[in-house]
């Protein structure tokens, strides 16, 4: 048969041990990702639900981590982000006063050290 190769007249271990050389060689070719801390599942159901569209920009250093510890689509994330933001937010009993230049010096710097 035209499907036999050379594997077929292998013995099992030998079988294993090529197997084994494969998947080693894929691991190393593999770009390997940390253990995601949030998977957020679904998608955007904008025809039941109003959604505005926006144009923004994200610091490099937050996307970076977005894209560290969490799964799933970006617009899923992003909202889901934004709604456990203002939640965190509506639970404070003082008035919240950010300048937001040390946000961007906090990333700036922890994107330097890289």
């Amino acid at each position: 048969m035209s499907n036999r190769g050379i594997i077929s007249t292998l013995s099992i271990a030998e079988k294993l041990e090529a197997a084994q050389r494969e998947i080693d060689s894929t691991k190393n070719k593999t770009k390997s990702f940390a253990q995601p801390i949030l998977f957020v599942n679904g998608r955007l159901n904008r025809k039941n639900y109003p959604y505005v569209a926006k144009n923004f920009a994200i610091l490099k250093g937050i996307e970076n981590e977005i894209k560290h510890i969490c799964r799933g689509l970006d617009l899923v994330i992003l909202n889901y982000l934004l709604f456990r933001g203002i939640e965190s937010i509506k639970n404070e009993k003082d008035l919240l006063s950010i300048d937001y230049s040390e946000i961007e010096k906090l990333y700036n710097s922890s994107t330097n050290d890289k």
